[in-house]
Formats: C-alpha cells, sequence, structure tokens
C-alpha cells in the first residue's frame, strides 16, 4: 500500500523563503536595471541627497596702471552669519542657562567690532531658523580673531564665510574709468562681473575660473561631512592696462581748480599717447569713490552724482573742429601760398544768415595760419566752402569720428552730424559746409576728439585706441600727409605763443600748443550756457600726447574755451609728458600724494 504525499505546510520554510526570493530577485532586477539603463533624474537626485557642491568662486584679476600701481583688486573679506536650526543650537537647549551664553557669545561680537546687545537676542531666537548675515565685510586679521573665539565656543550657529570684496586703492582719481563690479544671480548661484568702464570690458579677462567643493553628507547636514572632491579656484594672471595712476591724480588736482574757480557743471579730462594709442587718462568731477562702504551723492530724483564719464559721451566741438577743415583743404590744394580771407568786418553775410567773429579777431584779411590762431569764424566757413561738401563729408569719415564705437561698451554713443539732405543744394552752401567748418551742427565725445588731434599732429596716423599695455600698437589708417601735419603743427603752436593769451602756461622744458573751441548751448540745443574746450598737444615738433579739457555750462568765470579749459589743458600735459620722462630716466617728478586709500587690516 502505497503512503500519501506529504503536503506543503504554511510553516514550512519554503513558504517563509519565497517572499524574501521574490524580493532578492525584483531588487537584482532594479540593481541590473539601474546599472545598465539609469535614469539620470533619479541618478542626480540621489546624489543631490548624499553629496553637497559648494562652487569656489575665483578673485577676479587686479587691474594694473602702466607702472604696476593696482588700479582694482579683490580682497579676501568674511560674513559673520547664523546657519543652523535653533534645535542644534547649544545655547537654546533645555535648561542652558542664559547668563553663560550671553558671556560666551559677547566676546565674539566684540572681537568682530559689533554690538553685543544688538546681536546676542538675535542668536538666542528660538524662531530664527533661516540663513542670516550678521555682519558683512570683515578682513583677514579680524576673521582670525573672530574665529580663535568661535572655536572655543562649539554649537554656537555662528560661522565666518568668505567671499571676494572688491577694492580700489588709487580712489577717486581714476574711478569712473575703471569702473564697478555688482553681484547677479546666474545658472551656479551668485556672480559678480563688471558694470561699466574697465571692468566691465575687461570682464572676460579678470574672470579666473572657479574651483569646487564635494562633501558627504551626514548627520542631517549638522554631522561631520568628509571631503569628496576638491578643485581650488584659480586667478586670472593681472591685466596692465595704459593708464597711469600718478597722471590722474595730478589731472584730478587740475580739474579740482576749474571746478572751484568758475563753477561748471562738469569738468573732464581726457589724455592719449600719439604714438602708440594709449589711454593714459580719463576723468571728471564730479566723481565718485568706489570703494565699498563709500558715501555717494545723490540728486533730487535719487540718481548717483559722479559715477558717468563725460569724456565719452558726445559734445560740440566748437571751433576745435577748425584745424580739421584746413587740414584737409592744404591736402587739396585748395589753400595757396600768400592767400588771405576778408574778415567782412566782423558780419559775412551768407544767403540769409550772417556768421559773427569773436570781438578778439583782428578786422583785416588773414592767413590760413591766421585763421586758427585767432579762430576765424569767417575764415574757418570760407575755407570750407572752398573745400566743398564732399571732401569735407570724406574728412568726417577719415578722421573716424562717427564710426562705430571702438571701445564698446565704454563708449556707448559717438555724437550726431548733418543728414544726407542737409548735404545738398543751398541749404548746405549756406548752412551745412559753413556750420560745420566752425565746429557747429555736430557732436563727438572728447574720447573721438582726442584720437584725431593724435593722428592731426603725430603725422597723419590714426591709431586704434589701446587699453592694454601689452596689446600692439594698431594703425587704422593714414589720414594726413607727414607735412600736412607739419604745417598744422607749426600753427597750432601760435595759438599758444600768442602775446595776448598770458594766461596760458609757458614751460621753459616744453614747446607746446593747441586750439580752443566754445560752443554756444543756445544755438545748438535751445538750452542756456556753453560748452568750453581745450586741446594741448606736445612736444611740438614730435608730439607724444595729447589733452583734451571740457568746461561744460560754467557758473562764473566768462566762457571762452581758452581761459577756462586752456590752463588746465597745458599743465596735464605738461604733467604727462615729465612722466613720461620719469620713467625713461630722464628726469625726476616729485612724489605724488598717497595714492593707496584703502585701510590694510
Amino acid at each position: 500500500m502505497t503512503s500519501p504525499a506529504p503536503r506543503l505546510s504554511p510553516l514550512r520554510p519554503f513558504w517563509l523563503l519565497l517572499p524574501l526570493g521574490i524580493l532578492f530577485l525584483a531588487s537584482l532586477v532594479r540593481l541590473v536595471q539601474l546599472q545598465v539603463f539609469p535614469d539620470p533624474d533619479h541618478v542626480g537626485s540621489a546624489l543631490r541627497n548624499a553629496h553637497r557642491e559648494a562652487r569656489l568662486e575665483a578673485p577676479r584679476a587686479p587691474l594694473l596702471d602702466v607702472d604696476g600701481h593696482v588700479l582694482a583688486q579683490d580682497a579676501q573679506r568674511f560674513r559673520l552669519v547664523l546657519d543652523c536650526p535653533s534645535q542644534y543650537r547649544r545655547h537654546l537647549q533645555p535648561a542652558f542657562p542664559r547668563s553663560v551664553a550671553m558671556a560666551e557669545l559677547q566676546p565674539i561680537f566684540q572681537a568682530a567690532g559689533l554690538d553685543p546687545e544688538r546681536l546676542i537676542p538675535v542668536v538666542l531666537d528660538p524662531e530664527r531658523d533661516r540663513y542670516a548675515i550678521l555682519a558683512p565685510g570683515l578682513s583677514s586679521r579680524t576673521a582670525r580673531r573672530v574665529q580663535e573665539l568661535l572655536n572655543a565656543v562649539p554649537g554656537s550657529g555662528l560661522r565666518l564665510e568668505p567671499y571676494w570684496e572688491r577694492v580700489f586703492p588709487q580712489g577717486r582719481a581714476l574711478g569712473q574709468i575703471v569702473g564697478l563690479t555688482r553681484v547677479d544671480a546666474d545658472a551656479h548661484g551668485q556672480s559678480r562681473h563688471g558694470v561699466f568702464g574697465l571692468e566691465q570690458y575687461f570682464d572676460a579677462a579678470l574672470r579666473g575660473q572657479d574651483g569646487c567643493k564635494t562633501n558627504l553628507v551626514v548627520g542631517s547636514q549638522h554631522g561631520v561631512n568628509p571631503l569628496l572632491r576638491y578643485v581650488p579656484a584659480q586667478e586670472a594672471p593681472p591685466v596692465p592696462t595704459t593708464l597711469d595712476a600718478v597722471l590722474a591724480v595730478r589731472a584730478r588736482e587740475e580739474l579740482a581748480k576749474v571746478m572751484e574757480k568758475y563753477r561748471p557743471e562738469w569738468v573732464t579730462a581726457v589724455v592719449v599717447d600719439c604714438v602708440t594709442g594709449d589711454l593714459l587718462a580719463a576723468l571728471a568731477l564730479p566723481d565718485f569713490d568706489p570703494n565699498p562702504g563709500a558715501r555717494r551723492r545723490t540728486n533730487a530724483r535719487g540718481e548717483a552724482v559722479g559715477v558717468a564719464l563725460p569724456g565719452l559721451a558726445p559734445v560740440h566741438p566748437g571751433s576745435t573742429f577748425k584745424p580739421f577743415v584746413l587740414a584737409r583743404a592744404l591736402e587739396a590744394g585748395v589753400l595757396r601760398d600768400g592767400q588771405r580771407f576778408s574778415q567782412e568786418d566782423g558780419a559775412w553775410r551768407l544767403g540769409g544768415r550772417v556768421i559773427h567773429n569773436a570781438e578778439r579777431v583782428p578786422g583785416r584779411p588773414l592767413s590760413w595760419e591766421e585763421v586758427l590762431i585767432y579762430s576765424s569764424n569767417i575764415g574757418a566757413g570760407k575755407i570750407g566752402l572752398e573745400l566743398g561738401a564732399e571732401r569735407l563729408r570724406a574728412l568726417l569719415h577719415d578722421f573716424g569720428f562717427w564710426e562705430l564705437p571702438l571701445l564698446r561698451p565704454l563708449e556707448y554713443r559717438v555724437g550726431q552730424y548733418p543728414g544726407a539732405q542737409r548735404w545738398e543744394g543751398e541749404q548746405a552752401r549756406v548752412y551745412t559746409i559753413p556750420s560745420v567748418s566752425m565746429g557747429h551742427q555736430i557732436t563727438l565725445t572728447p574720447l573721438r576728439l582726442a584720437y584725431a588731434y593724435a593722428a592731426l599732429v603725430n603725422g597723419g596716423r590714426l591709431l586704434l585706441p589701446r587699453l592694454r599695455s601689452d596689446a600692439p600698437v594698431v594703425v587704422r589708417r593714414e589720414v594726413l600727409a607727414p607735412d600736412t601735419s607739419r604745417r598744422i603743427r607749426a600753427a597750432l603752436r601760435g595759438v599758444a605763443e600768442e602775446p595776448e593769451r598770458t594766461w596760458l602756461p609757458r614751460f621753459d622744458d616744453l614747446d607746446w600748443g593747441g586750439k580752443s573751441g566754445t560752443a554756444d548751448l543756445r544755438t545748438e540745443v535751445a538750452e542756456d550756457g556753453y560748452t568750453c574746450l581745450f586741446v594741448a598737444f606736445g612736444p611740438v615738433d614730435e608730439p607724444r600726447v595729447v589733452t583734451v579739457v571740457v568746461v561744460h555750462k560754467p557758473a562764473q568765470g566768462g566762457h571762452f574755451g581758452s581761459t577756462l579749459a586752456g590752463p588746465a589743458a597745458a599743465r596735464i600735459l605738461h604733467h604727462a609728458i615729465t612722466g613720461q620722462d620719469r620713467r625713461a630716466g630722464v628726469k625726476s617728478l616729485d612724489s605724488p600724494r598717497p595714492l593707496d586709500m584703502v585701510a590694510r587690516n
């Protein structure tokens, strides 16, 4: 007789192991799936939960002047922050004496130069669970003192957070052209970038390579987090500029004298090297201190005063434009030796308008050199008519007065000139040609005017503006014959040497020339006031530097460019050339006042 087959009991091992086997097989299948066909979203989520990655911001590279003085640099700063939930803060634990907590926290805040009475209640507030910055801008020395005290009081919830702060050791002297930085949000969090000036122009070169630090998160992010990966930030190499910080200090002193004596709305100066195209200085008053924490003036509308640089904004050139017309007339052969231009008793009737000379222009017929020396409107208008519309328009193009901005985004506008219809027929003959020949109906930036004058006096080479001292010198094109340039220089020397102009400086060690300009804003833009200009260059025989000074809307002292802007332009020119001589070892220059305006601690 056969025995019955055994029955499976619910308590037998098979039934107990079957669910575990199914779970094991499912887990194995899932692990294989994750290895062979990983889901990027799941992988990323898992890593984010297990890892904490922090970006290490690279410091911005320093900006240096032509002699190596620091114009802008990053300084290591620290923030004292509260960054811990209340349940983990030692001083908020049950039965922890408040008096002991206050005694431990007070030295920390005192070492940071903070008010303990104001901040201790913040730290001891159990409702304060969010990240909070208690004090920014701590120096490295202060941070070391605070960190020693924090080490002695573990669990306070306080920590020091490092960051970079941009400082400007030259202060106001070149603040407008050096520019500022700003912190904005980007894909990685917070990022600094230049917002104007050289900080914006060289932004890509100033940015270093950010680093990163990855930690394994343990203890609900409040334990000891092991370091998994560390890539240090790398600072970019310094950017050597063509700016001259010592010259800027001297130039600012000259502009301050103009502001005090004539009380204009603003005054600006641009200084360029005639040989290389280097921008040596560009500044204006009012100005501002770019350093962090500095107080900045605002107008009635709450707008910052002194941040803009008028040297990069268009102005009416007035009679400073006349030498270009006469230079092109010499090139075209429309000026003959011995030719004289009648001054029409100071009032030239042309069509339906009357063109007047200034009071000091002689009434006798003038040579073309005297037209420049005495700044005759009538003579310039007549020469412009002989030159003709097409050649005058070609002159404007050749000198690059209104080409697209060469220093974008520094130079955001290039100025205005008459439209095509104004260069035709009677409109051109009576109004456009004579007016443009006198420097009216047009605007251009002082920067463009400076580089155009450099070409006018350096033998006819229109140079590309150069802002890096290690960049090549670039000649954009030849705009004048060297002999024409020499003849114009000789005539402009007469402007500076004219005996009646006693207000213009004479230097034993510098032979210089220049040209003044005055624009009556009532006829230009229907606005009260004047724009007064002077362009100086030297030495006359071998020009090295051009300086442009513009005085806008003086409130006292007259309105002639020669008297208001001329002395400052000449003295800034002299400072620039003696500074070049100092670097070349020819002569010494008196030590400037201290340039470093940033406290070191």
